[in-house]
């Protein structure tokens, strides 16, 4: 299914568990364009190198209008020299769609500024993302754009309904250009549109100079976020960071005006810099004021959603 181009329909009857296994990519690889229903079942221990560079790492190196669904990834971990998301390196040609998927205690690392996600590496065109949890996992770059998500979006990306936690996303360059993001790394065309309702981002890093809680580097497109909560920590050893909703601003006539409702954030060690901020009405000093009637009277469009349940010990509300 990952390794042969196609377009067919699957739908796993078990778990599959490829402990053992040896799995090394080359290369661009081949585009899946089928359905991979995962009908509930857990894919597991699997881990990806490469062979030589510019390769696209992830169990999908490319996809094609591919649609992913039901499905748990628990422990995948891609280690290629390119460019390289958990799930898929690339996606190209036609919009994906990732719908009820958790991608748990996995990671990417990769080497080019076209991306690294620990969902996509780099999204040439759109992608819509329905019902996502990511837990425990990391992305990291030693070259520029990285992200939860997607390293770098080229297209329209459509999030709703998303709980990340426990995560971390790094970049090991640390020039402005190179973007951390809690959702996109780098927005690098006019068509990068990113839309982005109830979310919700626990206890996760930040590791880079360029580093912003949605978008790392929002240098082209529209940015237009709705119900986003998002509790980070800015990890960066210098002095001259730029933290903040977004890291660094392009602005000229290929980039709008973000819209940004009911957006709040809990921020540590950050360096603020000239990082895009928003209004300190919205930014919260510690979660000690944090409960299920803070949630309920801030945030009636998520915990109004029977997506979404109320966690007593943690006090975020999360995906169920």
């Amino acid at each position: 299914m990952a390794t042969v181009a196609n377009s067919y329909p699957f739908a796993l009857a078990n778990d599959l568990d490829f402990t053992g296994f040896t799995w090394v990519q080359s290369g661009t690889g081949t585009q899946f364009s089928g359905v991979l229903n995962g009908t509930g079942y857990t894919v597991s221990n699997i881990t990806i190198t490469g062979s030589g560079t510019g390769v696209y790492g992830g169990i999908f190196q490319r996809t094609n209008g591919a649609t992913i669904q039901n499905i748990t990834f628990d422990n995948i971990n891609v280690n290629v020299a390119g460019r390289v998301g958990v799930l898929i390196g690339r996606v190209e040609s036609a919009t994906t769609t990732i719908t009820n998927v958790t991608i748990q205690n996995s990671s990417a690392t990769g080497t080019v500024g076209e991306g690294v996600g620990i969902v996509i590496g780099n999204a040439s065109t759109g992608f819509v993302i329905t019902n996502l949890k990511v837990i425990s996992s990391t992305a990291l770059n030693s070259n520029k754009n990285v992200a939860f998500i997607a390293g770098r979006s080229d297209g329209a990306a459509t999030l709703t309904d998303v709980y990340i936690y426990g995560s971390t996303a790094e970049s090991t360059n640390f020039s402005t250009d190179a973007g951390v993001g809690g959702v996109i790394g780098y927005t690098n065309n006019a068509n990068s549109a990113v839309t982005l309702t109830r979310v919700v981002i626990e206890d996760s890093i930040l590791k880079g100079r360029a580093a912003g809680s949605l978008v790392g580097y929002y240098r082209f497109g529209d940015l237009t976020a709705t119900d986003v909560f998002t509790d980070i920590e800015f990890i960066y050893a210098d002095t001259n960071g730029q933290h903040g909703v977004i890291g660094r601003r392009n602005v000229d006539a290929n980039t709008t005006e973000p819209l940004l409702t009911n957006i709040f954030a809990h921020y540590i060690t950050q360096q603020p810099g000239a990082a895009v901020q928003l209004e300190p009405a919205y930014v919260l000093a510690d979660l000690t004021g944090l409960d299920q009637i803070w949630w309920t009277n801030n945030f009636s469009g998520l915990t109004g959603n029977t997506d979404w349940g109320y966690d007593s010990v943690s006090k975020f509300y999360r995906l169920v």
